[in-house]
């Protein structure tokens, strides 16, 4: 189908020029004035506006922001012909809601792949347009082909595979969805709430009414409201079919059911972030005597150097005292070994520190081990 393009233009030459160059590629129907083009738009809704800005009557930011306005032409993308190139004038076609702005004299080469970037846009938007539509048609094809049952099975699938509140959440959200039920969800874990809505986070109104159902007991009603509550989570129906007694009785059911399984899940999250936690605890406690090992062998090694370098000074001072004291042969060497005993007696203690250090870091070994 032949791209149409509508090219509104007061001067004479510039529109002809317009047309001429374009008129292989697109079809081009070249207008006077706004009014003149508004007058056409009954008959023929075009791909694409060329917009001069100065025209007589109605500029171009207005007849933008008229087109911006009709539900007929609103998607339509408008590129403005312009003479004018200040930032206030490009703003001031952003602002009325063009999509691009070509500057007079006109580059032909420039406009024409201006006109078929913003047709590749319109194209791929009809695409995601026809694309939404086919997924929300085979959307209703499998609702319709699954049972109530189902829906809950493969929100109860899904519920197990959560990872926190936030998850739990969003899957009760699309369960509600699925059910083409509206309404909040708030989990409770780890000490945290979190109320959603199907729009995101919940608002402040919201969260308060949910807070105070939240209190009311397992499963009530009020007005076109139904509610169910555990422990670690509330779903608050907003928009439940009185009218199908029946259905209302299943959707009752079928709730209570998906969100007994979403309160197990949630009472694992919480277990998992206490063990979480506490081996949190534990790692901290390891690296705490880790470091406190660390500081006791520098300790030991320290104190084994200077008791080394003591007893090597009193084995020599003792030595050099023998010439003055005039002791006999047998009372130097009694003297001699009773310092040499007690000086390996200090080295066997020095050396069980050593023995009882290694003790304690294959403990923390053994602890890593097990918390790993």
């Amino acid at each position: 189908m032949t791209y149409k393009i509508f090219a509104v233009e007061d001067d004479q030459v510039m529109r002809e020029a317009l047309t001429m160059a374009l008129q292989d590629d697109f079809a081009v129907e070249a207008f006077v004035s706004a009014e003149e083009c508004q007058a056409r738009l009954p008959d023929l809704r075009p791909d694409l506006f060329l917009l001069d800005i100065s025209l007589p009557g109605v500029d171009g930011y207005a007849f933008c922001r008229a087109l911006k306005d009709d539900s007929q032409t609103r998607d339509v993308p408008v590129i403005f012909v312009s003479a004018h190139d200040g930032i206030e004038d490009r703003l001031a076609g952003y602002d009325a809601g063009g999509v691009d702005f070509v500057i007079k004299p006109v580059d032909i080469t420039e406009l024409q792949r201006k006109i078929k970037v913003a047709q590749q846009v319109t194209d791929e938007k009809k695409n995601l347009v026809e694309q939404v539509q086919t997924a929300e048609q085979l959307t209703s094809m499998v609702l319709a082909s699954m049972d109530e049952f189902g829906i809950v099975l493969q929100f109860l699938g899904k519920v197990i595979a959560c990872g926190d509140g936030r998850e739990v959440c969003e899957a009760t959200q699309q369960l509600l969805k699925n059910f083409r039920l509206e309404g909040a969800v708030q989990t409770r874990v780890g000490g945290q709430e979190l109320t959603m809505s199907q729009a995101g986070e919940a608002s402040p109104l919201e969260a308060s009414i949910v807070n105070h159902v939240r209190t009311l007991g397992r499963q009530f009603e009020f007005r076109n409201k139904s509610v169910v509550n555990f422990d670690r989570i509330t779903v608050m129906v907003t928009n439940m079919p009185l009218a199908d007694a029946d259905l209302c009785g299943r959707i009752r059911d079928n709730l209570a059911m998906a969100c007994q399984g979403a309160d197990g899940r949630l009472q694992g999250i919480t277990t998992e972030l206490a063990n979480a936690e506490k081996r949190s605890g534990i790692f901290a406690m390891l690296n705490n005597l880790r470091s406190t090992i660390g500081l006791l062998s520098q300790s030991q090694q320290a104190e084994r150097t200077q008791a080394t370098e003591i007893t090597q000074e009193l084995q020599e001072d003792l030595m050099n005292s023998f010439v003055h004291l005039g002791l006999t042969d047998n009372q130097e060497r009694y003297l001699d070994d009773l310092v040499r005993r007690h000086t390996r007696r200090l080295i066997d203690l020095l050396d069980r520190g050593e023995e009882t250090q290694a003790v304690l870091s294959g403990i923390v070994q053994d602890l890593e081990r097990l918390g790993a």
